[in-house]
């Protein structure tokens, strides 16, 4: 089993971070867990299957070209559908620390478009001002507490905490949701209605379609749920679901498995992945893991697991894995 294996069985984490994943020097400020899973990968790859912390659906998942300022952070999918391709969307790009998440600033087509944005941004698409921006070292963004050249502005699309502009003197890119920020705590725990809540969705009514896509979520692979009933019935069934920590998802997925066989455990778990795509009626996009044969999901953003149930269950074999 090669690492990028074991990195996509542990779930939670795109393809762009599993091919970008390198050791790196420590950051000298104060590390979040995640911040520094991501910094270092590929050096806690032996111990993925004991500690993973879903490492974070999108850190390092966003192509670069972002602002003026010194930049690195996230993105998602590669160029290859099969496990282990390469990934020529992906470089170093800026990360935000925003009330409690992480960011990542982009103004990259293709990542953009696949989040649902415009392909290109423009002063057009700038809403309220939020706050001022400040390098924070290694590339990365923090909120400054005196004017700069750099700010934090609403989408005015969509007027949620899902995505951000940033402006850099006269060039704009987004700040795109990677996830929440678990502080330590490997089995903390996001419900699917606090990711809900960030992309703009109240409701059912606020969610346009769910599509399945395939792994690198370019391509669908089966037909879009639009129907009204089937989209309200998914969102109670999630909404209604308790998050599960990490260690809680380790212990009853992979505990009772001898050391010998974890490898291919988590091989034959990453296997079963469908990835589902959440529209939204302002036209955002985001995504979910499911595991059907193992009865668990994973939301991205969340670093949390969602076991099924068999209403849930029956949802994806009537619209999805049937």
């Amino acid at each position: 089993m090669t690492e990028k294996e074991l990195l996509r069985a542990i779930g939670g984490i795109d393809d762009e971070l599993i091919e970008e994943a390198a050791p790196a020097e420590p950051a000298k400020r104060k590390q979040p867990v995640i911040l520094f899973l991501r910094r270092n990968a590929k050096v806690l790859v032996p111990l993925a299957a004991a500690v993973a912390v879903g490492l974070f659906f999108g850190i390092r998942y966003l192509g670069r070209t972002g602002p003026d300022v010194q930049q690195a952070p996230p993105v998602l999918g590669t160029d290859s559908q099969t496990p282990g391709g390469t990934n020529d969307l992906l470089t170093e790009q800026p990360l935000l620390e925003y009330q409690g998440c992480y960011y990542s600033v982009t103004d990259d087509a293709q990542v953009l478009q696949r989040y649902g944005l415009p392909g290109e941004l423009t002063e057009d698409l700038a809403g309220e001002h939020v706050c001022y921006l400040a390098s924070a070292g290694e590339a990365d963004y923090e909120v400054a507490e005196e004017e700069t050249g750099a700010e934090l502005l609403r989408y005015a699309p969509s007027d949620c905490d899902a995505v951000y502009l940033v402006r850099n003197g006269d060039r704009y890119a987004a700040a795109i949701f990677g996830n929440v920020i678990h502080y330590g705590d490997t089995n903390e725990t996001t419900e699917f209605g606090e990711l809900y809540r960030i992309y703009g969705i109240g409701s059912a009514e606020d969610i346009a379609g769910i599509v399945p896509v395939d792994w690198n979520r370019d391509e669908e692979t089966g037909t879009p749920v639009t129907d009204r009933e089937e989209i309200a019935e998914f969102y109670r069934l999630t909404a209604e679901t308790p998050a599960v920590g990490n260690d809680d998802f380790q212990s009853s997925v992979f505990g009772g498995i001898d050391e010998a066989q974890q490898s291919e455990a988590h091989t034959k778990f990453a296997d079963d992945t469908r990835v589902l795509r959440i529209e939204t009626k302002d036209g955002l996009r985001f995504y979910i893991d499911v595991y059907p044969s193992y009865g668990w999901m994973y939301a991205g953003g969340t670093l949390s697991y969602f076991g099924i149930d068999d209403g849930t269950e029956n949802w994806l074999q009537k619209n999805i894995t049937g």
